[in-house]
């Protein structure tokens, strides 16, 4: 014969129901020999919820413990790298002061000991400091420049070559950078690619409002140089416009 009653009960916790549980006889009789069975499944049903709800909190608390100690690593790791780059930026700047003060204010061996401290400092594969000759209308290369060999070490650009980044920071007096310098309109190409650098970053040497000339760092990699090497590079260039000056 079929089921004529069923006893249903609900199981679960307190604040929140998880389920039911259903039991069918043919009389009451039945139903009341199964209670006690109900209630230990019923027991054991409720249970399991509570396991599985604490197992899930877990889940989810370790899942933010862990995001949250990612978190703080890569916070650490950045102010490492900035205290890192500080430091550099410091030594560099360290390094300048010394060379200025060992010279003392002579403006060649100064400059020469400057390019070698912004080489080391970048870890450029080029260096050069253009400076202007009034008499001839040209940017000239300084010859303590790093990086350069053979008929480079007597590069001239006159002002009119409105095509160089050199001439265009020397007349507007805001730095130039390139991260594919041999293949940007904006750069003379063919200097470039005759040193094979692809990076560059152009700086003025400005005392005053008066342009002298400008600081030109290239490298072998493209997109070489972050803002960090930028803002660096600047203010050495103020010291060595100093240094121009005198």
């Amino acid at each position: 014969t079929g089921m004529r009653r069923v006893r249903v009960v609900l199981w679960g916790r307190p604040d929140a129901t998880n389920g039911v549980l259903a039991v069918g006889g043919t009389g009451p009789e039945i139903l009341e020999a199964s209670a006690p069975f109900v209630e230990i499944v019923k027991s054991h049903a409720t249970a399991l919820a509570f396991i599985i709800d604490e197992l899930s909190r877990l889940s989810k608390t370790r899942e933010k413990l862990e995001g949250g100690l990612s978190s703080t690593i890569e916070d650490l790791t950045s102010t490492h790298m900035r205290l890192i780059e500080k430091t550099r930026k410091i030594k560099a700047l360290e390094d300048v002061a010394g060379a200025i003060s060992t010279h003392g204010g002579q403006a060649q061996p100064a400059l020469s000991a400057i390019v070698s401290i912004i080489a080391r400092f970048l870890e450029a594969d080029l260096v050069a400091v253009l400076l202007l000759d009034e008499s001839t209308g040209e940017l000239v290369v300084h010859p303590g420049s790093y990086g350069l060999e053979g008929n480079a070490m007597f590069y001239r650009v006159p002002l009119t070559e409105e095509r160089s980044s050199s001439v265009r920071v020397l007349k507007t007096g805001k730095p130039y950078v390139s991260g594919d310098a041999q293949n940007d309109p904006s750069v003379l190409a063919v200097h470039a690619k005759l040193w094979g650098i692809s990076s560059i970053m152009v700086v003025p040497l400005t005392v005053e409002g008066r342009s002298l000339g400008i600081i030109r760092v290239g490298k072998r990699g493209k997109n070489a140089f972050a803002a960090e090497d930028l803002q660096g590079l600047r203010v050495i260039a103020e010291e060595a416009a100093v240094i121009v000056e005198t």
